[in-house]
């Protein structure tokens, strides 16, 4: 780590200090189209984690991706 040693209790707290949540979402796939509609990019079984920020939600996904013709 950067900054020493993480401690995920103190992480957790210093982000609802700063009104940040976060939460998983259980998903199986994800489907991104691409806008010249010639291929979409597949991640099978992601790990999400939906933030929300400032009135916001902010997706992270990440996963192995698979480029797909659509």
């Amino acid at each position: 780590m950067l900054f020493g040693k993480y401690d995920p209790e103190k992480m957790q707290e210093l982000m609802e200090k700063f009104g940040i949540k976060s939460e998983k979402i259980d998903a199986d796939e994800v489907i991104i189209k691409l806008k010249n509609k010639k291929m979409s990019i597949v991640l099978k079984k992601p790990d999400i984690l939906l933030t929300y920020v400032m009135d916001r939600k902010v997706y992270q996904i990440s996963a192995a991706p698979k480029k797909k013709k659509a």
